[in-house]
């Protein structure tokens, strides 16, 4: 009840500041009061366009190139969400106080805040605030919505498993399992590593909440350096080699530059490039989209049918292929700017992601 409490003396403290807005400006609502209702079976604020106001807690770009992690001052329990701008228009770095307007939305179960159709009021950098200090938790405690997106610090968790193909590894500080996805230039620890201290942001991933760390001052404790202290009761197992397993996808047109408008007559391929594909990986679906006016276009049909778009790449298809075969612009259809062509992994015959979404940005005049 006093988190409660707390969250709407907050609320109507901002909806006073934000009663000076223009007329077209959403109420403000602090990122405490959007998050806890998720406490009482779904977010009440679901699908509405609100403003709000938080600190900068991971730097734009540092878990997906659109999203921005902001807290509400003081970062404690409910008070982390994600913003995501399709676009990318916001550049923040941890400490910064970031204004955002947009609609509330839940993806794949992370609460967030989608500002990429927000024109009047995008995103935007407002000032510079206090950075927002990790909560002190217990792995056996983290996997909780009310850490979603938080920042939350362990002290003493050992290394209890190998990384796996998506490179989460678990780790146990005695009160229970918990997931730590490893960075892409992190060194690998050994099963029966224990770090003093491992912060980072709480990231809801696919119906799993893991520990990210930000960088390497995440992985020591505060004001000390990295320390680890290896259990002598456990045989290490060696690092897997080859580097992280985290595929990139790319899409891109041969003899055509995005940057200018396709006209009626003009062909196109586009295509596809897959890197750092892991060994052990067998096959990857692969999801084509075109967006149209706010509207998705599966291939190889163009239909707003996702049923048949799934393409099932074995090993050797995982480089490079064409996805598109030649195509002629139509004439007279008008035109379009913001065409997006998206591209997503997954786990084949699930919908597990695998790596980041791609999407090429071009246009038809």
């Amino acid at each position: 009840m006093k988190s409660v409490q707390k969250c709407l003396w907050m609320g109507l403290a901002m909806l006073w500041v934000g009663s000076v807005a223009v007329a077209d400006e959403p109420p403000t609502y602090t990122i405490c009061e959007i998050q806890q209702s998720m406490e009482f079976g779904g977010s009440v604020f679901e699908g509405d366009r609100v403003r709000v106001i938080g600190i900068c807690s991971v730097q734009t770009g540092r878990l997906k190139y659109q999203n921005t992690v902001i807290n509400d001052p003081g970062g404690e329990e409910w008070s982390g969400i994600m913003i995501y701008d399709r676009d990318s228009r916001l550049d923040a770095v941890v400490g910064d106080e970031i204004t955002a307007v947009g609609i509330v939305q839940e993806y794949y179960g992370m609460t967030e805040i989608n500002t990429s159709d927000e024109t009047e009021f995008p995103p935007v950098v407002t000032g510079s605030g206090t950075p927002v200090e990790p909560m002190e938790r217990t792995t056996g405690e983290a996997d909780q919505e009310k850490y979603e997106s938080c920042l939350l610090r362990f002290r003493d968790v050992e290394v209890m498993s190998a990384p796996d193909q998506y490179w989460n590894i678990a780790i146990d500080d005695g009160s229970g399992e918990f997931t730590y996805l490893l960075s892409i230039n992190e060194e690998t620890p050994a099963i029966g590593f224990v770090y003093d201290c491992l912060a980072g942001v709480n990231h809801y991933y696919f119906e799993e909440f893991k520990l990210r760390s930000r960088d390497e001052a995440d992985r020591r404790c505060p004001g000390g350096s990295p320390t680890a202290t290896p259990d002598p009761n456990v045989t290490p197992t060696p690092t897997p080699p080859g580097g992280p397993c985290y595929p990139s996808l790319e899409l891109y047109f041969i003899g055509h530059d995005p940057g200018q408008c396709f006209k009626a007559g003009d062909t196109f391929d586009a295509r596809f490039r897959i890197t750092h594909i892991c060994p052990q990986e067998r096959t990857i679906d692969l999801y084509i989209a075109l967006e149209v006016v706010g509207n998705l276009f599966f291939w190889p049909s163009w239909s707003q049918s996702i049923d048949n778009a799934r393409i099932h790449l074995r090993a050797e298809e995982q480089r490079e292929e064409s996805i598109l075969p030649l195509f002629t612009w139509p004439s007279g259809v008008g035109s379009f700017y913001g065409l997006n062509f998206y591209g997503l992994m997954t786990e084949p015959d699930s919908w597990a992601v695998v790596g980041d979404m791609a999407m090429l940005t071009f246009c038809y005049n």
